[in-house]
């Protein structure tokens, strides 16, 4: 403690001794950060030495942050850490933060007594939106940043704000990527229409051969149908040739 002697300091702390000292009555106040300043007052006698020792009283409190979800700690506008903190504060007023990204900061000002053992919890509240996704034809599996949220038509809550990737596959169909914002206490609508073929041409030299379409006979050559996406067989058949036959993507 900081030893401060008839109000002038005397650059010491304690333990410590002060020689030179004039025989009297003197004022002894120590000094200690988180513990309340206490003065003695001490007769000095002419050649003798003289043992004093004050025991200062704690003017601290014991705190304990605890976050959840884990967010930054800040005490006084300071940051202390993150997810919990534990320490000694002075006794007195103090403001306790917990900060997260895409959550509203939980807030609590309390006043600390002198000795007490203070547990502190906090809550930073999740900011969310949520997203209705639709698609035509239904039933396409819904991924958002990876993740599968099931098929559609669904509506996802609770998605914390911020921007994300949506994909949307359905066998057969193309498969649809996109970015989306979700925005706080707001709905975003996706509405997707699936391109479940392309137009394929099937011609052959000479003409007119049977063109058997995964095992279904679907005409002659030259022949324009619509096929859904993926592997298919084709066979091709005419008298007097020989049948050919192959797999088309």
């Amino acid at each position: 403690a900081t030893v401060v002697l008839d109000g002038k300091s005397t650059g010491k702390q304690t333990p410590c001794t002060l020689t030179e000292v004039p025989r009297g009555e003197h004022k002894v106040r120590l000094m200690k950060e988180m513990y309340k300043p206490t003065q003695e007052t001490v007769i000095v006698k002419e050649g003798e030495t003289e043992n004093i020792t004050i025991n200062l009283k704690p003017n601290f409190a014991n705190v304990q942050v605890i976050t959840n979800p884990t967010s930054d700690i800040f005490i006084d506008g300071v940051q202390k850490g993150s997810d919990s903190w534990s320490g000694r504060l002075d006794a007195g007023v103090h403001s306790f933060e917990a900060r997260k990204d895409r959550h509203s900061k939980a807030v609590k000002t309390i006043d600390l007594q002198a000795g007490a053992n203070q547990e502190i919890s906090l809550s930073p509240t999740p900011r969310t939106g949520s997203i209705d996704v639709i698609s035509q034809p239904m039933g396409a599996s819904i991924f958002i940043n990876g993740k599968a949220y099931g098929t559609t038509p669904n509506t996802i809550s609770n998605l914390l704000i911020g921007s994300y990737t949506l994909k949307l596959e359905k066998q057969g169909s193309e498969t649809i990527e996109r970015s989306i914002t979700i925005k706080e206490n707001q709905s975003v609508t996706v509405n997707e229409k699936l391109i479940v073929g392309v137009d394929v041409s099937i011609n052959s030299n000479p003409s007119m051969a049977t063109v058997l379409f995964d095992g279904k006979q679907a005409g002659t050559t030259p022949l324009n149908l619509n096929a859904k996406f993926g592997a298919h067989a084709v066979n091709l058949s005419k008298s007097g040739f020989e049948p050919v036959e192959g797999t088309i993507t």
